[in-house]
C-alpha cells in the first residue's frame, strides 16, 4: 500500500492525499499526521483531495477511516475535502453518514479541480443565497 500526502501546487491551496492500495491503520494515521501538519505549517485555508482512483479502497475500509478523517474535516484551515474516483456505493454510504458531510465528490481530477474552482466561486461570493419570498 502506498499512501502520499503532499502540496497540491506551488501556491499551496490544497494537499493531495493519494492511495494507490488498500488501506491500514498505521499508514492511515501516518498520512493524516502528514497532512496535519501541513495544515497546521499553512497560513491559509487550504482544500484536501482524497484520490481514489488508483486504490482498492473497500467501502468499509473508507469509512471504517471516519476516526483519521474527522480530525480533518475539524481543522480550522481545511476549507473543504473532496474525494476522487471513489465508487458509486462508497459516495452514496458517505452521503448517509454524518462524519462525511463535508464531503465533495468527483469522479475525475479534472471533476475535481471544476468543482473546486465551484466552491471557492461561491465562498468569494458569499456562498449560495436563496431569495425568500
Amino acid at each position: 500500500m502506498d499512501l502520499t500526502v503532499s502540496w497540491g501546487d506551488a501556491k499551496k491551496s490544497h494537499i493531495r492525499f493519494t492511495s494507490d492500495g488498500s488501506w491500514t491503520r498505521a499508514p492511515l494515521t501516518a498520512a493524516v499526521a502528514e497532512i496535519l501538519h501541513l495544515l497546521n505549517s499553512s497560513a491559509l485555508s487550504v482544500h484536501i483531495m482524497i484520490e481514489l482512483q488508483a486504490a482498492r479502497v473497500t467501502t468499509s475500509e473508507f469509512i471504517g477511516s471516519a476516526q483519521y478523517l474527522k480530525t480533518l474535516i475539524q481543522h480550522p484551515k481545511t476549507r473543504h475535502i473532496l474525494v476522487i474516483g471513489a465508487s458509486a456505493e462508497t459516495e452514496s454510504l458517505c452521503k448517509s453518514y454524518p462524519a462525511f458531510n463535508h464531503f465533495h465528490f468527483a469522479n475525475t481530477l479534472d471533476e475535481g479541480y471544476t468543482l473546486l474552482s465551484q466552491l471557492d466561486y461561491l465562498s468569494s461570493v458569499g456562498g449560495l443565497q436563496i431569495a425568500s419570498s
